[in-house]
C-alpha cells in the first residue's frame, strides 16, 4: 500500500511549520504542567506538616484511637499529593522527550548541524571510494540527517545500505515497498524511539547516546551451570517447611531446637551458592536498560497488527509467533530483575533469603528464561536493526517530500565492482 499522491505533495515548507506548531503546543502544555507542579509541591508539603502536628496533637489531646484516625486519615491525603506529583512528573518527562524528537525534526529539515543528533564515530582507518567525498558518512552527512536508530546496529544497518558498492537489485524492491508504507505511518518511528526513551528514564533535556544490542547477544552466550542451582533450589525448598515445622515443634515443647540443624545446613547451602548467583545477578543487571527498552519497543509493535500493511506485517511477524510474545517473556525477565534488585538493600536481602531462597530462585528462573530469550531473540533485534533502518531511510522521504524513489530496472542496469 503506498499513500496518496496528494500527501506527497505537501511542501517541505508546509511539514516544517507543522512541526513548529507541535512544539509551540508542546511548549504550552509543559508551561501549565509546570504550574500544577509547583502548585502541587506546595499542597503536598502542607498535607506533610498537617499529618506530623495533627498526629501529634491527635495522641496528646485524645489518646492512641484519635491518634491512629487521625494519622490515618493525613496519611492518605499525603499520599494522594505524592501521587499527584508523581503523575505530573510523568507526563512532562514524556512531553520533553516528544518535544525533543520533535526539534530533532526540526534540525534535519533545516540542516542545523548544532542540534541534529551525532551519528556513530566511523572507524579510525575507515575507507571508502566515495562515502567520505560525497558526504554520505561523516559529521556533516546524508546518514547524519537520515538517520533516526536508537541501536548502533539499526545505525550500521543504515551505513551499510547507503555505501554498498553492489546493491541487491532482488532486495531494492521490497526495501522500497517497506519505506512507502513506514511513510503512511509518520508517527510510528517518533513512538518507537519516545518508548524506549522513557524506559531508560531519559527526561527529554539531553540528547539520547544509541544502546548497543551486542552485549544482550553476549549475555545469552554466558551458560552457567543450571543443574548445581536446580538441585541446591530443591533441596533448600524441601529445608524451608521443614525448619518452620521444626520451629513451631520446638516453641510448642513438642521436641528439642531440632531447626538449628536444619536452618544451618539451609544456610550452608545457600552461602555455597552465592558464587553462582551473583555473576548471574551482576550480569542480569548490566542488561537491564536494554531490556526495559526492547520491552517498550515490541509491546508498541506487537499493540499494530499492520493489516492494510501487508509488508510491514511480514517483516514483524517473528513478534507474533504463538507462545512466544516479546512483550510476555521480556516483562517476566524484567520483573526477575527487579526481585533481583533486593539484594542490593543488604538488610532486606539478609533477612528474606534467611527464611527463603529468594536469591538462588531468581537466577535459576533468569538462566531457564535466557535459554528460552536465546532461541528468539537474534532474530527479533536483526528485524528491529532493519526497521530502524528502514524507518530512517522513511523519515528522510516524509521530511523531504520531493525525494524520489528509484527505479531500477535489473535488465537494463549494470553494476560493476569499484577497482
Amino acid at each position: 500500500m503506498t499513500c496518496s499522491d496528494s500527501r506527497g505533495q505537501v511542501g517541505h515548507e508546509r511539514r516544517l511549520q507543522a512541526l513548529g506548531r507541535q512544539i509551540e503546543r508542546l511548549d504550552r502544555c509543559l508551561a501549565q504542567l509546570d504550574e500544577q507542579g509547583q502548585r502541587v509541591v506546595r499542597w503536598r508539603l502542607l498535607s506533610f506538616a498537617l499529618l506530623f502536628f495533627g498526629s501529634a496533637i491527635a495522641l496528646l489531646a485524645s489518646g492512641p484511637a484519635l491518634f491512629l484516625l487521625v494519622g490515618l486519615t493525613l496519611m492518605f491525603l499525603f499520599i494522594y499529593w505524592v501521587w499527584r506529583h508523581r503523575k505530573i512528573e510523568s507526563t512532562a518527562r514524556r512531553l520533553r522527550i516528544w518535544r525533543q524528537l520533535k526539534q530533532d525534526q526540526v534540525a534535519r529539515m533545516t540542516l542545523d548541524w548544532d542540534h541534529i543528533p551525532p551519528s556513530e564515530p566511523l572507524e579510525e582507518r575507515f575507507e571508502h571510494p566515495f562515502g567520505l567525498d560525497l558526504d554520505i558518512v561523516g559529521e556533516r552527512s546524508l546518514q547524519r540527517v537520515m538517520d533516526t536508530a536508537i541501536t548502533i546496529e539499526g545505525s550500521d544497518q543504515l551505513r551499510q545500505w547507503l555505501l554498498e558498492f553492489e546493491p541487491d537489485l532482488a532486495a531494492l524492491p521490497t526495501r522500497q515497498h517497506l519505506v512507502r508504507e513506514l511513510i503512511c505511518l509518520p508517527s510510528l518511528s517518533t513512538r518507537l524511539s519516545l518508548s524506549a526513551l522513557l524506559a531508560t528514564g531519559q527526561d527529554g533535556t539531553g540528547t539520547p547516546g544509541r544502546w548497543s544490542s551486542a552485549k544482550l547477544l553476549d549475555w545469552l552466550q554466558l551458560n552457567p551451570d543450571t543443574g548445581l542451582l536446580r538441585r541446591a533450589l530443591i533441596l533448600l525448598l524441601i529445608l524451608v517447611p521443614v525448619n518452620f515445622v521444626l520451629l513451631l515443634a520446638y516453641l510448642q515443647e513438642w521436641l528439642p531446637p531440632l531447626f538449628l540443624i536444619t536452618w544451618f545446613i539451609y544456610g550452608v547451602v545457600t552461602i555455597s551458592q552465592m558464587r553462582h548467583v551473583a555473576p548471574v545477578f551482576q550480569d542480569a543487571a548490566a542488561i537491564g536498560e536494554s531490556l526495559r527498552q526492547l520491552e517498550a519497543v515490541f509491546s508498541c509493535l506487537e499493540d499494530r497488527a499492520f493489516a492494510r500493511y501487508l509488508y510491514l506485517r511480514s517483516l514483524t511477524k517473528p513478534l507474533r509467533k504463538e507462545g512466544q510474545s516479546p512483550t510476555e517473556m521480556l516483562s517476566r525477565t524484567n520483573r526477575l530483575l527487579a526481585a533481583a534488585g533486593l539484594r542490593y538493600n543488604p538488610f532486606a536481602a539478609l533477612l528474606i533469603n534467611a527464611i527463603f531462597p529468594l536469591d538462588v530462585l531468581v537466577a535459576y528462573r533468569l538462566e531457564a528464561l535466557k535459554q528460552a530469550l536465546s532461541e528468539v531473540l537474534p532474530e527479533w533485534l536483526s528485524m528491529w536493526h532493519e526497521l530502524e533502518a528502514l524507518g530512517s531511510l522513511a523519515n528522510f522521504g516524509y521530511l523531504y517530500p520531493d525525494a524520489m524513489f528509484a527505479e531500477i530496472n535489473p535488465a537494463e542496469v549494470g553494476v560493476r565492482p569499484f577497482a
